[in-house]
Order: C-alpha cells, then sequence, then structure tokens
C-alpha cells in the first residue's frame, strides 16, 4: 500500500498541522511617573539557580 501511494504522491503526513500565531511583543507606553510597573520585585533572582530574594 505504502509503494503504491509513494508512487501517486500521496504519502505525505495526513494529520491536520496546526499553524501557531505569531506572539505579540508586549509594548508599555508610559506618560508620566507611577503609571506602569512592568515588574514584580517581592521575588527577585539572586546569583545562582534557585536562589531568590523575597521582599
Amino acid at each position: 500500500m505504502y509503494r503504491i501511494l509513494s508512487a501517486a504522491g500521496q504519502n505525505g503526513e495526513r494529520r491536520r498541522q496546526v499553524t501557531h500565531p505569531p506572539r505579540t511583543i508586549l509594548e508599555l507606553v508610559v506618560h508620566g511617573p507611577s503609571q506602569v510597573f512592568a515588574r514584580d520585585i517581592t521575588r527577585l533572582p539572586g546569583p545562582a539557580k534557585s536562589i531568590w530574594f523575597h521582599a
């Protein structure tokens, strides 16, 4: 069966392939102080892996 399908050019993937939409980049526009906070500073990464500083 595979030989017959290959000769007819029909041996490709038959499942529907998912195409993901492109990711949008977040853009923050600020026109004054204290309008946008982009980072949660209650838990900051430390100097090594698995080390966190908690505020």
